[in-house]
């Protein structure tokens, strides 16, 4: 089993893209702006919601830019409107990827150097491909 971590900040973009690893994977969310000031109303909602969808409501964490993230075999980042660089500088290249629809970030993202990071392949293939190069 493969520890995941995913920082986003769209809740169909989490069900939709990693939804199907969690049933092979552990996969820790890191939310990053879904959870508004009214944290007891948001947060209740969306550990149902991302529960529902086989997230397991321990793993579901509000982002901190400014925390330790924890050690996990991948990391999948949202283009987060450009925000994801600031994660880029603290995460291992070899096992991050960008998901970004966005062709801005993923320009920028090559203008500094992370265009191997961003994401040209399943999330599934991505953990095979890190996997694989680690053994």
């Amino acid at each position: 089993m493969v520890k995941i971590v995913v920082i986003e900040d769209d809740e169909e973009d989490i069900v939709r893209r990693y939804g199907s690893l969690t049933s092979n994977h552990d996969v820790h969310l890191r939310l990053e702006g879904l959870l508004g000031s009214d944290f007891a109303r948001s947060s209740n909602y969306l550990l149902e919601h991302f529960g529902k969808n086989g997230f397991s409501p321990e793993n579901i964490q509000r982002a901190d830019i400014n925390a330790p993230i924890e050690q996990a075999d991948v990391y999948f980042l949202d283009g987060l409107r450009g925000r994801c660089f600031s994660w880029l500088e603290n995460l291992p290249r070899n096992r991050t990827f960008i998901y970004s629809d966005s062709s801005a970030v993923k320009n920028v993202a090559k203008e500094r150097g992370y265009a191997d990071q961003i994401l040209k392949v399943s999330p599934e293939e991505a953990i095979k491909r890190v996997m694989e190069s680690v053994h």
